[in-house]
């Protein structure tokens, strides 16, 4: 917290510079400090800094900046709980991203809009985003994407009390994920697979 606060004081004093490179080198620091208020749940302090760093970025032209941190600001409140405050910023996210032609963002906006629109049960909507979310990580063989896809495609099948299919997909992020050594996402296959089979009374 220290020193993201120094570093927000330093970028608002730098002088002599181009105001791109200022507003770049501010709207990051605000954007540090506001995940350290996140971090320790202080979610109103984070929510203001992001919002003066999108600001910041608006006035300068900076789209890319913009797009990541409506993304945090959905992600903070769907911390709080407040799902459909959380995916219009999350839809902003995705607007802006898809602007830029930045597939990366756009990928990530929409794993985070199918997990927000599950977690408030919508869950056509949230499988809408999977559907896309996987094509797109498939197109570029962004695998850690595709695993993502695959994991959030069992979860919401589960809920949605499709064992079977919930089954094929945590399969098949099962094995991607040990052929690709994404530990993390292994053992969240794993875990639904135990959830999966439990519901289905394999205990």
């Amino acid at each position: 917290m220290k020193n993201a606060l120094i570093a927000v004081e330093i970028g608002e004093s730098l002088e002599g510079i181009p105001e791109l490179v200022k507003a770049k080198k501010l709207g990051h620091a605000l954007n540090t400090l506001a995940t350290v208020h996140w971090a320790n749940e202080e979610y109103s302090s984070a929510r203001k800094l992001y919002e003066r760093a999108i600001e910041i970025a608006l006035q300068n032209g900076m789209k890319r900046e913009a797009a990541l941190t409506y993304g945090n600001i959905g992600l903070v409140l769907e911390k709080q709980g407040k799902y459909r405050e959380a995916a219009q910023g999350m839809k902003k996210q995705l607007k802006i991203s898809r602007e830029v032609g930045d597939k990366l963002l756009i990928l990530s906006a929409q794993g985070e809009l199918c997990t927000v629109h599950a977690q408030m049960g919508n869950y056509k909507e949230a499988l809408s985003f999977n559907n896309r979310q996987i094509k797109l990580a498939e197109s570029i063989n962004a695998v850690h994407d595709i695993l993502l896809g695959y994991n959030h495609r069992a979860a919401i099948h589960s809920s949605m009390g499709d064992q079977e299919t919930a089954l094929t997909f945590a399969g098949k992020a099962l094995e991607l994920s040990r052929r690709s050594s994404y530990e993390r996402e292994e053992a969240y296959a794993l875990s639904l697979l135990g959830e999966i089979k439990t519901k289905e009374g394999e205990l």
